[in-house]
């Protein structure tokens, strides 16, 4: 059994062998990693467009609300799925990027989409008849 390093030190000396561009040897390397089992582990889930989103700046240290404006198919990530034209505000100017299904722009590294989080639900709890009997 080969380890990754093995599939992807003999991928990228067929892709040398081949003179196949950066592309065509990304796409070798990942087909190969995925024949062997192995998978690219994402680090953000994907993004869903048709829910609200925030842009998101270095790692969390800003967000922004944001509105997903524009389809674009070409716009897309390694899986395929596309993308969208997104617009916030930061420091009073609209932004726009491009961004990919997973929430990512080849350009601008440190923003990044995401789905606006659920705000958390409370509720209250009333006391159970056996708490209120031991309390009086």
């Amino acid at each position: 059994m080969k380890n990754g390093y093995d599939i992807l030190s003999a991928a990228v000396r067929e892709a040398a062998n081949d003179n196949l561009g950066a592309e065509e040897t990304v796409t070798r390397i990942i087909n190969d990693l995925d024949f062997a089992g192995l998978t690219i582990l994402r680090r953000y889930p994907v993004v869903d467009y048709a829910q609200p989103v925030q842009v998101i700046k270095e790692e969390g240290s800003a967000t922004y609300s944001a509105v997903a404006w524009a389809y674009g198919a070409s716009v897309t990530d390694l899986r395929g799925r596309p993308g969208h034209l997104v617009m916030w505000q930061e420091s009073g100017q609209m932004q726009a990027a491009w961004f990919d299904g997973e929430g990512a722009n080849s350009r601008l590294l440190q923003y990044r989409v995401i789905n606006v989080p659920p705000a958390p639900a409370t509720a209250f709890v009333a006391p159970c008849g056996a708490c209120q009997k031991a309390a009086s």
